[in-house]
């Protein structure tokens, strides 16, 4: 993942939690949060993905689709 001008590698393993955090608003869309989640890692870091972030609705939806429970 990459935000902030660095690259965060995270594995899924050290994955705790996937919000969706995304809002269907005009200020939402005007400033990026009309795409989003916040994935809360095992340690307590957590990392937020909008629609600043490259590709963000791919990788929101694989992040979903990877953490769904079986």
């Amino acid at each position: 993942m990459t935000g902030g001008g660095r690259t965060t590698v995270v594995p899924w393993t050290d994955v705790a939690d996937v919000t969706d955090i995304g809002k269907n608003t005009f200020l939402a869309k005007a400033f990026g949060g009309d795409v989003g989640c916040r994935i809360t890692l095992t340690d307590g870091r957590r990392v937020t993905i909008n629609s600043h972030t490259d590709g963000a609705p791919l990788l929101i939806h694989r992040v979903f689709e990877a953490t769904a429970a079986d």
